[in-house]
């Protein structure tokens, strides 16, 4: 345990100094900013997916990356870098575990989240190949989230909790602390505990590390428009798209609404017709029903729009309890279909092929990140001429990290934007 006391010393030593969380002042250890960081990107559900993988694929890289290169003064090339394979790495090792690890309950994106922080964290203390090894068994050791979590607070920690893992996994590697060097493949490992098909899930996950460096994976990542879960934003484009082409549904009363989704959502608690409204934001959040009677009562969703005022709205709950969701086998991962019928209005349908943020056709540009870092912002706290400038230089630094000297700049704005 020496190593492990060592650590843990070192960390209470460094809190005087300490690591920057986003929208606060205080500084922490890096391990416990890791965390908190994690958590904050998983918590609105905006950050993004992979849908192959069933995988957030940088919430917990970037949750532990942010605090540990701050308190390395690494360069922003080196940051980014090791975001890039830190990424790059969680999602070959989603694609060997999903779909039946995530179908068992298993939130990937705590899971391989993990992995993808302690490389990351790894490459940017040099680790060598023994000790990288070791990070990633210890960091396994420790990440881990169910899907039945989704709807409450466990649900982004996990993800926090993965961050944490990896960059506790480095600093334990790094003094020597050691762990089995077959945690995925081994038997008794990860894979066997998770997947119907070990050998098949082995060989998937060993092929797409293969291709690390040569096939890169982070130009297919879906990113959000909406804050929720991945599950309901085809739902809420062909809602959004129906309202544009008939914005008297907005008024109208609705007499039948049908919304066909992907039959692997059958096994997902969140996506089944709910009886009670949902009783926190959070569950708000995993409502399909929910977030679709939202636009279809107000042709918008927004954080907001899961507030009590709302969440108590009797038009939403009665187009909410209207809803029936159907599955469908021909209805794939990021597409649904909208069917509605409305008093003198006849019947209406909407179909998404692929939601919006999917890349390349339907992509979000920088103009819609932009927009929507800004909106973000605003709408959590009063806007002020400071706070404009503070967001207009967050996105500078963002704009700028291959070229700085240190992310110190990105993770002090970072922390100042919520105005604390």
């Amino acid at each position: 345990m020496t190593a492990a006391i060592g650590y843990a010393s070192d960390q209470s030593a460094g809190i005087s100094g300490g690591a920057l969380i986003p929208w606060r002042s205080n500084r922490l250890s890096v391990a416990d900013a890791a965390f908190i960081t994690g958590a904050m990107i998983h918590l609105e559900d905006f950050d993004d997916s992979f849908f192959a993988a069933r995988i957030h694929p940088t919430a917990a890289v970037c949750g532990a990356l942010l605090p540990f290169a701050y308190d390395a003064k690494c360069t922003g090339q080196q940051f980014l870098e090791a975001v890039s394979i830190g990424t790059e790495v969680e999602i070959a090792v989603g694609l060997g575990l999903a779909p039946t690890a995530y179908d068992r309950g298993f939130h990937l994106t705590s899971v391989a989240g993990g992995i993808g922080a302690a490389v990351g964290c790894g490459l940017i203390q040099g680790l060598g190949v023994d000790k990288l090894e070791a990070a990633i068994g210890i960091a396994l050791g420790t990440s881990v989230g169910y899907t039945v979590m989704f709807g409450s607070d466990m649900k982004a920690y996990g993800v926090g909790n993965a961050a944490r893992a990896g960059v506790v996994a480095v600093g334990l590697a790094a003094r020597g602390f050691t762990s089995a060097p077959d945690a995925i493949e081994g038997l008794g490992g990860v894979v066997s505990a998770m997947c119907d098909d070990a050998d098949d899930a082995v060989a998937r996950m060993a092929a797409a590390i293969g291709e690390l460096g040569t096939t890169w994976r982070i130009p297919g990542i879906v990113l959000k428009r909406w804050p929720t879960g991945h599950g309901m934003h085809a739902p809420l484009d062909a809602a959004e798209r129906m309202i544009r082409r008939r914005p008297e549904l907005l008024t109208a009363r609705l007499t039948k609404v049908v919304l066909s989704v992907p039959s692997w959502f059958a096994g997902m608690k969140w996506a089944q017709d709910k009886v009670d409204a949902p009783a926190s934001y959070l569950e708000a959040k995993f409502d399909i029903p929910y977030c679709v009677a939202v636009m279809l009562t107000h042709g918008d969703f927004r954080a907001s729009h899961l507030y009590e005022q709302f969440r108590s709205d009797p038009q939403v709950d009665e187009k909410r309890r209207l809803i029936r969701i159907v599955f469908d086998s021909k209805i794939a991962l990021g597409q649904a279909l909208l069917e509605i019928e409305a008093d003198g209005l006849g019947s209406e349908s909407e179909f998404v092929e692929r939601c919006v943020g999917s890349p390349p056709d339907v992509a979000l540009t920088d103009e819609d990140l932009e927009a929507k870092l800004r909106s973000s912002v605003l709408e959590s706290v009063p806007a002020t001429s400071g706070q404009t400038n503070t967001v207009d230089r967050i996105i500078e630094a963002v704009a700028g990290l291959d070229s700085a000297s240190q992310t110190t700049e990105l993770s002090e704005l970072l922390a100042m934007a919520a105005g604390q």
